[in-house]
Order: C-alpha cells, then sequence, then structure tokens
C-alpha cells in the first residue's frame, strides 16, 4: 500500500473521509463529475478504481439501467466506511492492495472507470497494472476511462502524480481496446478504451 494511503484516508471516521483532498465536495460539484465521466446509458454493470467511500457510485446506482456497481480500494477505512455512506445493495465495495491488481471474480463488466484517482498514485507501472486490470474485467463492447492530470502540474508533491496518456492508451489497446485520448479541460485528460 501506498504511503498517500496509510496517511491520508486510514484511521479516520467517515465524517473526515468525506473532507479529505476533495474539502468543497458539493452535490453540484459531484453533477459536473458525472457529467464529464458520462457512464454510457447502456451500462448495466460498473466498476471503479480508487472508489473512496462511494461518492460518484452513489450517483451511479441511480441510473435506471444499472444493476452492480463494484468499487475497489486501497484502504481498508475507506472500504470500511463506504457502505454508510452508499448503503446500496447494488454496491459491492472491495479493498484492493494498491498495486494494481483487481481481484474480480464477478462477471465482466460494462463499464470501468478511474476518476480523481491515478494523480494521486506516485507509480505508473502500478497506474498501468491497474489500466490492463481494468480492461481484462471489461466485457467486449464496454467502456473503459481513466482520467488524468495534463501536465506534470505539481513536480515532486507526494499528493499529485502525472501519468503519460499516451502509454495509458497503450496499455489499453495491448490488453484489447481502442483507445482515444482526449484532452478535455485545461487540467485533465479523459483515455476511453472500447473493449474489442
Amino acid at each position: 500500500m501506498t504511503s498517500f494511503v496509510s496517511s491520508f484516508f486510514d484511521n479516520k471516521p467517515l465524517r473526515q473521509l468525506k473532507s479529505t483532498i476533495t474539502k468543497g465536495w458539493t452535490d453540484k460539484h459531484l453533477r459536473n463529475h458525472m457529467k464529464m465521466l458520462s457512464v454510457p446509458q447502456s451500462a448495466t454493470s460498473v466498476l471503479e478504481v480508487g472508489c473512496g467511500i462511494g461518492r460518484m457510485l452513489k450517483s451511479i446506482t441511480q441510473m435506471p439501467n444499472v444493476e452492480v456497481c463494484y468499487g475497489y480500494d486501497a484502504s481498508k477505512c475507506m472500504i470500511e466506511e463506504a457502505p454508510k455512506y452508499c448503503p446500496n445493495p447494488k454496491v459491492h465495495f472491495r479493498l484492493c492492495d494498491g498495486t494494481g491488481a483487481i481481484k474480480h471474480t464477478d462477471p465482466l463488466v460494462d463499464f470501468s472507470f478511474a476518476w480523481l484517482v491515478f494523480q494521486h498514485i506516485p507509480s505508473s507501472p502500478t497506474v498501468l497494472r491497474y489500466v490492463s486490470n481494468m480492461a481484462r474485467v471489461t466485457a467486449s463492447g464496454g467502456t473503459v476511462k481513466c482520467q488524468l492530470l495534463r501536465h506534470n502540474e505539481r513536480p515532486g508533491s507526494p499528493l499529485w502524480s502525472w501519468h503519460s496518456p499516451t502509454e495509458i492508451a497503450s496499455t489499453m489497446e495491448k490488453a484489447g481496446c481502442d483507445s482515444t485520448v482526449d484532452y478535455f479541460t485545461d487540467r485533465w485528460v479523459m483515455v476511453k478504451g472500447i473493449k474489442r
């Protein structure tokens, strides 16, 4: 597990976790993030890497077609507190080890994503393993999306890490996706893969 996870998230109650990193998170922020994420309307099953307490999944479960969601996070504390924030039987929260592995033995999903997560993982090989595994657990015709920082905006900071969008796209392609890179804000990049 990375020092980021253990230092910032573990051993904190839900009320503190709600304000960790995204202190000003509001319903308006969530709506904006959901709009940018743009979950495919046809998705019935969703997997999130770095789900935290389930902020995005809580909204995604309200989509009419969504039947099941899986949330993976490397923080034991987040996974323990998530069902309190998002108490929905459609959502299954699971601990991962922070190395890029996803031990997903359920059916393949229609949509897998990582949002506001990879920018906090300092190791690019770990991020690439996550991307490869996200593609692996996504069904043919399904979508994989990864949000990244557009620039290395805070070199040397333990909280902010830049990863190459072209490397992410290449990893998706090696894992059986057709990928695109969209520089969709001044700060963020979205790498999207459609599983072949």
